[in-house]
């Protein structure tokens, strides 16, 4: 075969394989079928507990609102309908939304137990019933109320579990950092020294996976269950991480943890633009993340119900760092690895760094400026695309518009995706005849090992997605130092940089994704206004994948070359006019005031 035709066949082997890589990154995020209702009662059917839903999230039903009386009231006739003798707690409460002229109202939390057959603690399955007052909340939280329910008659139609099982449907969660209701069951509750962990189920969105995003400190024995009791769970200990240091507090599980209960909370999360608003109704809710909260909530029951609870209800089990692939397993190992695994990836590029001084391939001054000009790179495309992004935002608002999820963000997304390459790609373009494509490669790496370094003792939830494509990125870089071979395009060069890039960007592509859809999009109902867009998370994760990347995307173009970079610059301008030519939904849609 001709050299060129070679080479031309391994770029389109490269390159088909980083859009498979890519493909399996996003299939995490994959939702299960729905079940029908004529599915055994002993199996969760989301089919069935829509039914819930329709029932429940007919109107906004606020705390202290006549229209919350009603949903308090189906509920308890749900679990008398079961043979489940429900229980109800009340307090009175401030009126945080002024459903009733400021004067305080009255809250009440439902609950049920299921008795278990020799009990060694209780799992309490948790979900709040009330709303904002715009919100029907067809999916925060009536999604949640019809999982219990639903997971409540499945048990009732099975044989007892081993420990007792408390479905608890709380009032009064959406009064900011309060957890009314969940503080008050958790004050109150008779047999709270015998509750040995709480699964939570809220919803952040319409649509996507129920990913378990929040745990608390002692979680191994947690996380083990979730990966044995779970089917294709969806956990990862950086999100946790991240959540708990944005957001602590800010569903009723942060009320069980300050009892000393530890637990799992789930949530769905993507197409947030109805959060909080008056597009939160029955139309909007997904089924198919109903059924994912629900094969959660049903299986999980069951697997920490049959477990002896004395043991495992111990915090000094330690810790696990966690992350789900590709919807086949989740990779789980304890965080007191993390550390060492830095270390042994810094003594891999220390090593490599000096072989490449010693045989001349590079400066020491030309690492470390470039890995101060990854830094400043990293910081300003960020910075800049945040900004952006922030901007085409307001100019939707300003016309009555917000930037609908569906097509229309994920357009602009790409657009601004592909932007970002294009200025790292001209910088390099710039850079290369000073500091070479060594240097540049050392110098991302560098700011990769900083950055987890800096983690580790942290966020040492993130050590997966900085530590793993870090390493990986090392084999390629040695091949590089070893062969004084900048230039290789070898079947074996191929195969290299192909398994470590599959590596990086299976793990880089949940952080970019996930980050744009939880929080990506502007949320009118947010707090009652449309919230700044935390885009520029997903974005610095692109920006440092890139880092690692680029050298070997090298294999399929020359970046240096002036052709490239504008049509680059050209794909993210089309991409941009597209974007914003879709329609946007009309503001007035949400139901908001102001």
């Amino acid at each position: 075969m001709p050299r060129t035709s070679s080479l031309i066949l391994k770029r389109l082997v490269f390159g088909f394989i980083l859009l498979l890589a890519i493909a399996a990154g996003l299939l995490v995020f994959r939702t299960p079928e729905v079940k029908p209702a004529t599915t055994s009662l002993q199996e969760f059917s989301a089919a069935r507990a829509v039914k819930h839903v329709e029932a429940i999230a007919q109107y906004p039903h606020p705390m202290g609102s006549s229209q919350i009386d009603e949903v308090r009231d189906y509920i308890v006739a749900e679990l008398v309908g079961m043979g489940i003798p429900p229980e109800v707690q009340e307090t009175t409460v401030p009126d945080y939304f002024g459903t009733n002229s400021n004067e305080p109202v009255d809250v009440h939390n439902i609950f049920g137990v299921l008795p278990g057959a020799n009990p060694t603690g209780s799992v309490v399955l948790a979900a709040h019933y009330d709303t904002v007052p715009p919100s029907p909340g067809a999916n925060d939280d009536s999604s949640g109320v019809a999982t219990l329910l639903e997971t409540a008659r499945s048990l009732r139609a099975a044989p007892p579990l081993r420990n007792d099982i408390i479905v608890l449907f709380t009032d009064a969660e959406e009064p900011g950092q309060f957890r009314y209701g969940a503080s008050f069951f958790v004050a109150k509750y008779e047999s709270m020294d015998d509750v040995r962990l709480v699964l939570n189920f809220e919803a952040l969105g319409r649509t996507g996976p129920s990913i378990m995003f929040e745990t608390a400190p002692g979680n191994s024995w947690l996380i083990e269950g979730l990966t044995q009791g779970a089917p294709d769970p969806v956990a990862f200990s950086f999100m946790s991480d991240l959540y708990r240091l944005v957001a602590e507090g800010g569903t009723d599980f942060a009320a069980f943890e300050e009892a000393g209960v530890n637990g799992l909370n789930f949530a769905y999360s993507f197409e947030r633009t109805v959060y909080h608003s008056s597009l939160d109704n029955i139309e909007s809710l997904d089924q198919r993340s109903l059924q994912h909260h629900g094969d959660c909530a049903l299986n999980l029951a069951r697997y920490f119900g049959d477990l002896d609870l004395d043991p495992a209800g111990s915090t000094t089990q330690g810790d696990s760092i966690y992350h789900s692939v590709a919807g086949l397993t989740t990779i789980r190992y304890p965080t007191p690895w993390g550390i060492p695994l830095v270390l042994i990836a810094g003594a891999l590029l220390v090593w490599l760094a000096v072989l490449a001084l010693r045989k001349g391939l590079i400066a020491a001054g030309d690492i470390v400026l470039s890995g101060a000009v990854f830094t400043a790179e990293i910081i300003a495309v960020t910075v800049v695309l945040t900004l952006a992004w922030w901007g085409v935002d307001e100019i939707h608002l300003a016309f009555g518009k917000v930037v609908e999820p569906t097509y229309k963000a994920h357009v602009l997304f790409v657009a601004f995706l592909v932007l970002a390459v294009a200025m790292m790609v001209a910088l390099r373009a710039l850079l290369h005849k000073q500091l070479g494509s060594l240097s540049i490669a050392l110098g991302a790496i560098l700011f990769w090992w900083m950055l987890a370094l800096v983690a580790g003792f942290c966020l040492p939830g993130f050590n997966i997605i900085l530590v793993w494509p870090l390493l990986f990125s090392l084999p390629p870089l040695g091949w590089v130092v070893l062969r004084k071979s900048g230039e290789d395009r070898s079947w074996g060069y191929l195969s290299l940089i192909s398994v470590c890039a599959i590596v990086s960007v299976v793990l880089m592509t949940v952080p970019v994704y996930l980050s744009f859809q939880a929080m990506g999009t502007a949320s009118p109902g947010f707090s009652g206004s449309p919230s700044f867009p935390i885009i520029g998370l997903s974005i610095f994760f692109w920006v440092m994948l890139l880092g690692l990347l680029l050298p070997h995307l090298e294999f399929l173009v020359d970046w240096r070359q002036r052709k490239v970079i504008l049509g680059l610059a050209a794909i993210a301008v089309l991409c941009l006019i597209a974007g914003c030519i879709i329609p946007g939904v009309d503001m007035t849609s949400f139901g908001l005031s102001g």
